[in-house]
């Protein structure tokens, strides 16, 4: 019998015994900041046959969870910290040309700083024709 686990690591029991497999709790959590960095965090309890795999499990699955990530064009970091910043902007009804500055928390709040782009004011030529008193001088 193999249980794998997608890794080179094979766990291996004998086949003329029954194994005893105990998988008492398996949590994986992928955390996620707002300036797109990604942590993951893995919980296990297992044994196989008495030993204690947990620390082997935990290792693989981070691992592996983080190479695959790292390997993808929409979870890289760069990438997140803007789907989430569009977010933020949408939610709040900032506008096309706003910009988030910083995300900050007070562990109860969360303040989001931000910016509008402008357009610089583009200066205005009024040509005047010939013989006219002023811009505002109306054609006879």
């Amino acid at each position: 019998m193999f249980v794998n686990f997608n890794t080179p690591t094979l766990i291996q029991s004998r086949t003329d015994l029954v194994p005893d497999i105990d998988v008492n709790s398996l949590s994986v959590t992928v955390n996620i900041g707002f300036d797109g960095t990604i942590a993951t965090d893995v919980e296990v309890i297992l044994r196989l046959n008495s030993f204690d795999l947990s620390s082997l499990i935990k290792s693989t699955i981070e691992d592996k969870v983080n190479s695959q990530l790292a390997t993808s064009a929409t979870f890289g970091q760069g990438n997140l910290a803007l789907q989430i910043q569009t977010f933020f902007i949408r939610l709040m009804q900032l506008g096309v040309n706003a910009r988030i500055q910083a995300f900050n928390t007070n562990g109860e709040s969360l303040l989001v700083t931000y910016f509008l782009d402008t357009q610089p004011a583009l200066p205005s030529h009024t040509a005047q024709r010939p013989g006219a008193s002023g811009p505002l001088d109306k054609a006879r």
